[in-house]
């Protein structure tokens, strides 16, 4: 059983990541956890502002500082590291058309991470073909759900607002993933979180970001200020909630 990994304690992990864990080793395609999407503005940013807010952002949040090691045995640990000292990249799609710059980020979201010991996600500061300023935002489902992606760039939002503009309130801190973590493992140790005979069923259904791997474009808001270019990702989905799913989908 492994304690530690490069000086950081290690945690098993919990019954939804062992569910992914699982059925990723049969996928053909490792990408299938990955979840891709883009958030751009109608207006010049400040890049390095916008950087040093990711890496303030990184700080703030333990899941995407998040790594992941296995034992001798196959079972897998996950860690948080200290810090992120990658590089924020920053692609400029001026000169291409929307499809071309589609297709580039479409590729992004298809390259599946490494699982030992390195970073589950990655974040590209782009200028789309049209004029927009953003950010592209590739994370592993092992480490993030929906909300929690949004949560993440709220947050980057909220810290470049606070660094660029007065009055804007310094944001609240984020919760402890390790924390949370710790509560998952307890409850599962009691016993309250098994799957297996409970009688709850796990179907497999879609969580819809929008329209990226059809090639059909870009979303947009109703008031054109905010725009993504998301992906599809797959999740589980309880029975409580497969009524949200389209009907012919529902298990």
């Amino acid at each position: 059983m492994m304690k530690t990994r490069k000086g950081y304690q290690v945690y098993p992990l919990t019954v939804a990541q062992k569910f992914h864990f699982f059925y990723q080793k049969f996928c053909p395609k490792k990408q299938v956890v990955n979840i891709g999407t883009s958030l751009t503005i109608e207006t010049e940013l400040d890049w390095e502002a916008l950087k040093q807010s990711i890496y303030k952002a990184y700080e703030r949040c333990e899941s995407m500082r998040l790594r992941f090691a296995l034992d001798k045995e196959g079972e897998c640990y996950q860690y948080v590291a200290d810090k992120e000292e990658r590089d924020i990249e920053f692609v400029d799609f001026s000169g291409k058309t929307m499809e071309e710059a589609e297709a580039v980020m479409r590729g992004w979201t298809e390259e599946p991470f490494q699982l030992e010991d390195s970073p589950m996600n990655r974040i590209v500061m782009i200028r789309t073909p049209d004029g927009y300023n953003g950010l592209y935002l590739l994370v592993d489902h092992l480490t993030m759900d929906a909300q929690s992606l949004i949560c993440f760039m709220k947050d980057i939002i909220e810290l470049y607002c606070n660094a660029m503009f007065e009055d804007v309130p310094y944001p609240k801190e984020m919760s402890s993933y390790i924390e949370q973590v710790k509560k998952d493992l307890a409850y599962e140790a009691g016993g309250k979180a098994t799957v297996e005979g409970s009688g709850q069923r796990i179907g497999f259904g879609r969580f819809r970001f929008g329209y990226f791997p059809s090639g059909s474009g870009a979303d947009q808001t109703s008031d054109g200020f905010l725009r993504k270019i998301p992906c599809v990702a797959c999740m589980p989905v309880a029975d409580g909630v497969t009524d949200l799913l389209p009907e012919n989908e529902r298990k």
